[in-house]
């Protein structure tokens, strides 16, 4: 199939929306071509918008790309090249795992009980990547995030996905609460499952990695956060409830637990509507907690109620916050232009509860719908004007910085026929590769019958019905253990630390103490009392 071609070969995915320059593309361009090993780079994702949510998800993004992004790249590769802005290298589209093409493909022992995972990895990622969902799980896995899925499977043929922090694309996200739950409905469930792929293959990609664990072991500790992470802010709302209102500790897990019960029927038995306005309701609900429990960690620390400015629950607080403005300060230039640290970082913080209590579960009880849900309906005024001054200019200006010919000055309105002598001429073999990839891996629609569209339906519900189950019990169970033995140590006081830092920690606002009017003005009012005897005193 000509691999030399199909190596130094190259496709750009892009949404409609992406907004980007020609020098970022050679930035990842670049960088794939130092190092061979590389089937696909991504980079730096800017969400555009104006309003709550777009400013939560430019710091959320932010966020992502700084830290998660960053750590998958470093400990050997990234796992998802978003579909928005990402270039893949042919070569790794059309080999399989042992570097053949389809025709060199040749599988042996189909027999064995180990047939059916050795074709899966013999065949190429495009081929694997059409595969017609005719199942459950393949309509989450495939469907609901081509992008994740067509990473997982350049990875697991023995391909790194890097991540170019200083190539920069803009892209339109979700402008409204419910085109953005509808959105996380579909990445959450797909992250999950090829998390879930990736690691029922470790052993396999442990040797593609030549025995480097740690790429296994974060994405499991990611896997884990993410099912226990409800339970995680559930806990972390009842001590907020203790710490506002004084509850006690039964009292603030009863009140938390009929909100969190109230939304999980809410989304088992009503539609979908109902789902998103019970959303926002709690969402607001909670963001108003979120905001007493901050105002009441930051006055028991400048208050000397207890003289200790810096508790465990302040220590923690500052500890996020200094770990976001120190990555902040490494991105200075970023950091410095978006000024988002206090505005977007406040509505990052008053939306957890939304995002890590009410998503999931909205996101695990509406598994068996897999409509897209967000972009039907595209509003042409709200598309984002590009600064550069057209199209047509910036093309003329990369042809004429990495062709050695001189650029034509003539009106560039016609630009399609300025650059007409600079295209690089087609090999045959190149005619052969993209002749072969469009006749055989063409995307054709899913014509289901009806037998075929009722059973994929059952099997949705059926996994929705064991998803939200192992989803619940899971939480629930991770709730009450730290529940219990929280009341336990507070009861019989074992297991309590010696906090250092309020030894060496005073109150940041020391307020006089307040003054004692009875006890101060004692030998002035002594004469004014009825058994005030003057000769007494004197004797």
């Amino acid at each position: 199939m000509g691999h030399y071609d199909a190596e130094n070969t190259f496709v750009l995915t892009l949404d409609g929306d992406a907004d980007f320059t020609p020098d970022d593309v050679i930035q990842l361009l670049q960088v794939m071509k130092m190092n061979e090993d590389i089937g696909a780079a991504s980079g730096r994702l800017h969400p555009t918008g104006s309003g709550i949510l777009p400013k939560y998800q430019r710091f959320e993004y932010a966020i992502g790309h700084w830290l998660q992004k960053t750590t998958e790249s470093m400990l050997g590769s990234v796992w998802c090249s978003p579909g928005c802005f990402s270039l893949f290298r042919l070569k790794a589209i059309i080999t399989n795992s042992e570097g053949k093409s389809k025709e060199d493909i040749f599988i042996s022992d189909k027999e064995n009980k180990k047939a059916v995972t050795k074709e899966h990895l013999y065949k190429t990622a495009l081929e694997k990547y059409f595969t017609k969902s005719t199942e459950a799980r393949h309509l989450i896995q495939y469907d609901q995030g081509e992008d994740r899925w067509l990473s997982t499977l350049l990875i697991e043929r023995g391909w790194r996905v890097e991540y170019v922090s200083y190539s920069h694309c803009q892209t339109a996200c979700p402008g409204t609460f419910d085109e953005f739950f509808n959105q996380r409905r579909r990445w959450f469930p797909s992250t999950v499952a090829n998390l879930l792929d990736h690691l029922s293959k470790w052993k396999y990609l442990l040797r593609k990695s030549k025995g480097n664990p740690f790429p296994m072991i974060y994405q499991a500790l990611l896997l884990n956060a993410s099912c226990i992470g409800p339970g995680v802010i559930f806990l972390m709302l009842v001590s907020g409830c203790q710490v506002v209102f004084g509850f006690g500790y039964w009292v603030a897990l009863a009140l938390n637990s009929v909100l969190v019960i109230f939304f999980v029927l809410v989304t088992m038995f009503s539609e979908r509507k109902y789902q998103l306005l019970a959303a926002k309701f709690l969402s607001i609900l909670y963001a108003v907690l979120m905001v007493a429990i901050i105002v009441v960690v930051v006055m028991e620390a400048i208050l000397p109620k207890q003289t200790c400015s810096i508790s465990p629950s302040m220590f923690s607080l500052l500890s996020v916050i200094a770990a976001f403005f120190i990555v902040g300060l490494l991105h200075f230039k970023e950091f410095w232009k978006s000024g988002f640290l206090l505005p977007n970082g406040s509505l990052y913080y008053l939306l957890i509860p939304c995002t890590h209590i009410l998503m999931p579960l909205y996101c695990v009880f509406n598994l068996h719908d897999v409509s897209w849900g967000t972009r039907e309906i595209v509003d042409c005024s709200e598309i984002v004007e590009r600064k550069d001054k057209n199209f047509s200019e910036m093309v003329l200006k990369v042809v004429g910085k990495h062709k050695n010919k001189e650029v034509l000055t003539k009106d560039t309105s016609d630009w399609k026929d300025c650059i007409k002598g600079h295209k690089t001429k087609q090999s045959d073999k190149e005619k052969n590769i993209w002749s072969k990839i469009v006749e055989e891996n063409r995307l054709h629609p899913t014509n289901l019958n009806g037998e075929d569209n009722h059973k994929i339906q059952h099997g949705l519900n059926k996994l929705r019905t064991n998803a939200c189950l192992f989803f619940l019990l899971m939480n629930a169970s991770f709730v009450l253990m730290i529940f219990l033995l929280q009341v336990q140590f507070e009861e019989f006081h074992r297991f309590s630390v010696d906090w250092k830092l309020c030894k060496i920690s005073t109150a940041i606002i020391n307020i006089p103490r307040p003054i004692n009017i009875t006890t101060t003005m004692k030998p002035f009012l002594r004469p004014l009392q009825p058994d005030f005897n003057d000769w007494a005193e004197h004797d």
